[in-house]
């Protein structure tokens, strides 16, 4: 749907409900050559980040995701519990989920209201200037 957006076609208010929502645009080994859209953000002190498969986000809605993701269970205990639910919720495909936790010394504080900005990876914006 993402994708739909990103090249101006309409999609509905409730993008769920849209049998659109499932069509594969990239697969590796589909062909010789894949391109990939690869992004990047900045993090800060406590962020977290979630990669699914979407095994999890078509069974499991995103208020229940992030519910999960802000507990104070360990990473481990988030996972399997995001693929009990998924499974619970019907589990019709793989589920896939991979969790991190961002600290260290060298990030920015926490700030709970930051706006997540994605951005399009260019290789300029990751040279290193004297």
């Amino acid at each position: 749907m993402n994708y739909l957006r990103e090249i101006g076609v309409e999609v509905p208010a409730d993008p769920e409900t849209d049998s659109r929502k499932s069509i594969l645009t990239q697969a590796v080994g589909s062909g010789e050559n894949v391109n990939v859209k690869v992004t990047y953000t900045g993090v800060r002190q406590g962020d977290s980040i979630l990669l699914c498969s979407d095994g999890l986000y078509n069974m499991v809605p995103p208020n229940e995701i992030f519910a999960v993701m802000k507990g104070t269970e360990t990473l481990a205990s988030k996972c399997q519990s995001l693929i009990d639910r998924a499974n619970a919720n019907g589990g019709s495909d793989n589920i896939t989920v991979v969790m991190a936790e961002f600290s260290g010394s060298g990030l920015p504080p926490a700030a709970p209201a930051a706006v997540v900005d994605v951005k399009e990876f260019r290789e300029e914006d990751f040279t290193r200037h004297p």
